[in-house]
C-alpha cells in the first residue's frame, strides 16, 4: 500500500505527478482543466471561500449542473476542511428552502444570496490577486452529505462517515483503474454518480463530464477520449441499446474495462445484451444505499451463473433477510433485508432529519429479497412497494422485469390502486418505445401469459408520455400511487385489457368486421385515442359512429368496473370520413360510484362532436321497474327490409352494412309509434362493453323517422341536420340479437323536430331510451307538397351522419338522407 493523503493534498499530488494532464473535461466541448491548472484554481476558490466564513466542518451545498465547475466548487470545500452537499439545481424555490433549512449551510454555490446566507452564483470567478499557492492540510470529518426524500418525500439530510484519506496509487471500489479516463453519465446531485465520480478524481482518473446524458453523444465521448470505467443506471443503459443498430455495431467501445450499474434493478434482457456486448467481465453491479451499510459486488461472469442476484456481501457486509418477527429466513424464501458494517451499527453514516431503520442494529434500506444457497443475495422489491392484492403478496419489480423485456416498452412502473373486492388492484404504467407503434393492453396481457401467474398480471395499464424514472433510474411508486387515487387529477385514465381485441374478431360477415374495426379505437396518449370512420355514400361521418367511438374512449380510459349508463352528445360540424378522427377524454368528476368524462371528437383543430359519457360502479336493485316488450304487429322473421333491392343485393333481407334493419308496424302521424328491427347481423363474443357500444351505435338509427309521418312532403324536399342526441343505458341487451326499436316524435316547430326512441330486447323489456333534436327545412328550389299523406319516410335510412350541421339533400335510399342519413353505414 502506497501513502495515504487527504482529499486536500490528493490534487497537490496529481499537480506534480502530471500537471500538464487533463483533469476536467466538459463533454459539452467547452473546455478542460489540467491537473497543474485545477489545484492552482480550487485554491484560489477555496480562499474566497474561506472569506465568506466557509472552515473545517462547515457544510457548503452546490447546486450547479453537471460541469467542472461543479467538481472546483466540491474541491475547494474540502481543501478548507468542509462537507460538500450537492444540490439539484433545478430544485424549485420552496424545495431549496426546505433542504437549506434543515442543512443549514455556510456558503450556497450556484444561485443568490437570500435570508442572510452566503451565496456565490454560477459563473463564480475569484479575484485573480487571491494567492493560488498551497492551503494548509485541513482534513474534513465529513466530506459529503447527500439528500434523500425516499419514499415519503420528506427530506433527510446522509451525513457520509467515509474515510477521508486516500492512496493514490490503489485500486478503488468497483474495478476502478488508477489513471483511466472516467465518463460521468448521472447527475451529481445523487449519491452514485457524485460518488463514483469524486472517487475517480481521488484515484487519478480523468473525468468527462456529461451535462446531461444524451446516449449517442455517450458513444461519441467513449469513442474520443478512450473511456474506460463509467456508471449508469438501467435508464441509461436502455436508451443507450435504443441507438440505432448500425450505429450500435460499428462503435469502438474497446477501451471500456468496466460498466458498473447501479440504481435499480436491471432487466434480464437488458443486462443480457450488455454482457453480449462488452463480455461478462467488464459488467459489474453494486447493490448498496447511499448510507453505506453494506455493499454487495457481482461481475457479469457469475450473473450468468445467478441470474436476477445483485452478488454476495464484500468489505465485510453481514447481511440477513428477515420476516416481519424479525427472524431469520433460510434460503429461498422472501423477507426483508438487513444489513450490517464491519464495524458495527451507526459507523458509516448519521442521519439528519430522521431515524434508521434498524432492528437490534441491523439496518434496512426497505428493500424485499431473498437468497440461494451460494449466499446470493436477489432482490424481490421494496417493502414499501409490495401489493396486497386478495391477500397474495404481488412484488412490483417482477412485473416491470417482465414487461420491460417487451421491445414496445421503453420502462414501466406497477403500482397498486384501492379495490373494494381485492383490496388493490395492479396497475402498470407503460412508457412506450420511442419510434415504432405503442403496445396495446391487450398485447402487453399476451406478453405476460407465459412469464407470470394470472394474479401477478396487471388488472389495467396506462399509457403515459413522460419518463417515469428519474435522472437517477428510480421509480418514486408513492407519487405515482397518489396521483391516481380517486377524486386525484391522473384519475381514470386506465386502459383494461380485453378492452382492444376487437378488431381481430372474424365474424363471417365483411360488413361487421369493418365495423368491428373502425370501433376498436388507437390508444394516442393518457386519455387520447385515434379511429377511422366506415364509408359512407353521403361523404359525411355516421354520427353513431362517432357516439359509439366516444363511447370506447371513455371506457377504456375508467376503471374496468364500471359500464356506460348514459351519454349526452352536441354534433358541432359535419365530418369527413377520409380522415382520421382523434378522441380527447376529459375527467369531469370521479365519485365512489359514478366517473363523469367529456369526450371532444376532431379532426385536425376543430371538434366535431362532443359527448359527455358517465359511468356507474354496478349496484343491486333498490327500485326496480320498467316496461315491458310491447310487441310488434309484425314479428321480425316475418318483417321486410326497409328497403328494396335489385337481385343480389342482399340476403335474406339483410343490409349490406353492418346492421340488420326490417320493417316494424308504423302509424300514420308523427304521434304514432314507428317501429323497426335491429340486429348485428353475426355472432358476437359475450363482451359486454362490445354490445353496448353496438347498442349506441344502433341508437341513431330511424330514431328521427316518426317526425316525417303524416306530412306530406317530398323526399327530397327537406334539408337537414342532427343537432344532439341523448342515451341512456338501463340494462344489458345483445347487439346481435334482434332489438325492437320504437320511436315517436312528440314535437316539431321552429325548423326542430324531437325524435324519442326506446329499445327493447324480445327476451327483457327496456333495455335503452333515446332522445335526438334535428333541423329539418324545406329547399327553396324543390316543391314541399306531393298529395301523399303518407309518403315514404325520408329519415327511415341508419341513423344520421349527426356530426353534420350542414345540408343534405334526400334523395333515393342509397344517397343521403336529412342530416346525412344513408342506407348503410
Amino acid at each position: 500500500m502506497g501513502r495515504r493523503l487527504s482529499i486536500g493534498r490528493l490534487f497537490a499530488h496529481f499537480a506534480a505527478t502530471k500537471p500538464d494532464e487533463p483533469a476536467l473535461v466538459d463533454g459539452d466541448g467547452s473546455g478542460q482543466i489540467t491537473w497543474a491548472e485545477l489545484d492552482r484554481r480550487t485554491n484560489r476558490l477555496a480562499r474566497a471561500y474561506a472569506a465568506a466564513g466557509v472552515g473545517k466542518d462547515d457544510t457548503v451545498a452546490v447546486a450547479l449542473p453537471n460541469s467542472a465547475e461543479l467538481f472546483c466548487a466540491c474541491i475547494a470545500t474540502w481543501k478548507l476542511g468542509g462537507t460538500v452537499l450537492p444540490l439539484s439545481h433545478k430544485f424549485p424555490p420552496a424545495e431549496r428552502r426546505r433542504v437549506l433549512d434543515l442543512a443549514r449551510p455556510t456558503l450556497l454555490v450556484g444561485d443568490e444570496a437570500s435570508d442572510g446566507l452566503a451565496a456565490f452564483p454560477a459563473g463564480f470567478v475569484p479575484d485573480a490577486g487571491l494567492d493560488d499557492g498551497e492551503l494548509p492540510d485541513v482534513v474534513p470529518t465529513y466530506w459529503k452529505a447527500l439528500t434523500s426524500g425516499g419514499s415519503t418525500g420528506k427530506p433527510k439530510l446522509i451525513v457520509s462517515h467515509d474515510d477521508p484519506y486516500y492512496d493514490p496509487g490503489s485500486l478503488n471500489v468497483g474495478y476502478m483503474h488508477p489513471d483511466g479516463v472516467h465518463l460521468v453519465c448521472g447527475p451529481l446531485y445523487h449519491n452514485a454518480a457524485f460518488v463514483y465520480s469524486a472517487r475517480g478524481l481521488f484515484a487519478g482518473n480523468r473525468l468527462v463530464i456529461m451535462p446531461r446524458f444524451d446516449p449517442a453523444r455517450a458513444l461519441d465521448l467513449i469513442e474520443e477520449h478512450g473511456v474506460t470505467w463509467l456508471q449508469l443506471v438501467p435508464t441509461h443503459m436502455n436508451r443507450l441499446r435504443r441507438l440505432p443498430a448500425e450505429r450500435l455495431a460499428t462503435a469502438d467501445v474497446s477501451s471500456v474495462r468496466t460498466l458498473l450499474h447501479v440504481g435499480g434493478p436491471c432487466p434480464p434482457r437488458l443486462k443480457l445484451e450488455y454482457i453480449d456486448w462488452l463480455g461478462p467481465d467488464r459488467v459489474v453491479e453494486i447493490y448498496a444505499g447511499t448510507e453505506s451499510q453494506g455493499i454487495t459486488f457481482i461481475t457479469g461472469r457469475e450473473w450468468l451463473e445467478h441470474r436476477g442476484s445483485v452478488g454476495r456481501p464484500i468489505r465485510g457486509t453481514r447481511f440477513e433477510v428477515q420476516d416481519g418477527e424479525g427472524r431469520p429466513v433460510p434460503p429461498g424464501t422472501v423477507g426483508e433485508i438487513f444489513l450490517m458494517p464491519p464495524d458495527g451499527p451507526g459507523t458509516t453514516y448519521h442521519y439528519v432529519g430522521a431515524e434508521p431503520r434498524s432492528r437490534d442494529g441491523w439496518e434496512s434500506l426497505g428493500d424485499l429479497g431473498w437468497y440461494d444457497e451460494d449466499g446470493y443475495l436477489y432482490l424481490a422489491d421494496r417493502s414499501t412497494d409490495c401489493i396486497v392484492s386478495g391477500g397474495a403478496n404481488i412484488y412490483p419489480a417482477e412485473i416491470e422485469g417482465a414487461l420491460e423485456a417487451h421491445p414496445g416498452v421503453h420502462a414501466c412502473a406497477v403500482i397498486g390502486l384501492p379495490d373494494d373486492d381485492l383490496g388493490h388492484r395492479t396497475v402498470a404504467l407503460v412508457e412506450p418505445a420511442p419510434g415504432g407503434p405503442a403496445p396495446g393492453a391487450d398485447e402487453l396481457d399476451e406478453h405476460l401469459r407465459p412469464l407470470l401467474a394470472p394474479y401477478k398480471r396487471p388488472r389495467a395499464y396506462e399509457f403515459v408520455d413522460r419518463a417515469l424514472r428519474d435522472e437517477a433510474g428510480k421509480v418514486r411508486r408513492s407519487a405515482l400511487r397518489t396521483d391516481r387515487l380517486p377524486g386525484a387529477p391522473g384519475h381514470g385514465r386506465l386502459v383494461m385489457p380485453g378492452r382492444g381485441r376487437w378488431r381481430v374478431l372474424r365474424t363471417g360477415s365483411a360488413a361487421v368486421d369493418r365495423l368491428l374495426r373502425v370501433l376498436d379505437l388507437d390508444q394516442a396518449g393518457e386519455r387520447a385515442f385515434t379511429g377511422t370512420s366506415m364509408e359512407q355514400p353521403a361523404h359525411r361521418v355516421f354520427g353513431g359512429q362517432v357516439l359509439a367511438q366516444a363511447a370506447v374512449a371513455a371506457a377504456r380510459t375508467a376503471p374496468g368496473d364500471l359500464v356506460l349508463h348514459s351519454l349526452h352528445a352536441y354534433f358541432a360540424r359535419a365530418g369527413d370520413p377520409t380522415a382520421p378522427i382523434r378522441y380527447e377524454v376529459t375527467p369531469l368528476r370521479a365519485g365512489r360510484s359514478f366517473l363523469l368524462q367529456r369526450v371532444d371528437a376532431l379532426q385536425g383543430a376543430e371538434i366535431i362532436g362532443t359527448v359527455t359519457c358517465s359511468m356507474q360502479r354496478p349496484e343491486p336493485d333498490h327500485l326496480a321497474h320498467r316496461l315491458p316488450e310491447p310487441g310488434s304487429s309484425v314479428p321480425p322473421e316475418d318483417a321486410r327490409s326497409r328497403y328494396p333491392f335489385a337481385e343480389g343485393d342482399a340476403e335474406d333481407g339483410v343490409l349490406p352494412g353492418p346492421v340488420e334493419l326490417r320493417e316494424g308496424g308504423h302509424g300514420a302521424d308523427p304521434l304514432a309509434p314507428s317501429e323497426v328491427w335491429l340486429r348485428v347481423p353475426a355472432g358476437l363474443p359475450d363482451d359486454p362493453l362490445l354490445h353496448s357500444t353496438l347498442v349506441v351505435y344502433m341508437s341513431d338509427y330511424t330514431i328521427m323517422r316518426a317526425a316525417f309521418r303524416g306530412h306530406a312532403v317530398r323526399r327530397n324536399s327537406t334539408t337537414g341536420a342532427s343537432l344532439d342526441h341523448a342515451l341512456w343505458l338501463h340494462r344489458a341487451g345483445r347487439a346481435d340479437r334482434w332489438l325492437h326499436y320504437v320511436c315517436t316524435s312528440p314535437s316539431a316547430g321552429a325548423a326542430r323536430a324531437l325524435g324519442l326512441g326506446s329499445l327493447f330486447s324480445s327476451e327483457g323489456g327496456l333495455v335503452a331510451t333515446s332522445g335526438q333534436e334535428m333541423v329539418i327545412r324545406f329547399r327553396a328550389d324543390r316543391p314541399a307538397a306531393t298529395g301523399e299523406r303518407d309518403a315514404p319516410a325520408p329519415a327511415d335510412a341508419p341513423a344520421p351522419a349527426g356530426t353534420s350541421t350542414g345540408t343534405s339533400t334526400t334523395t333515393s335510399p342509397h344517397r343521403t338522407d336529412h342530416a346525412g342519413e344513408s342506407t348503410h353505414a
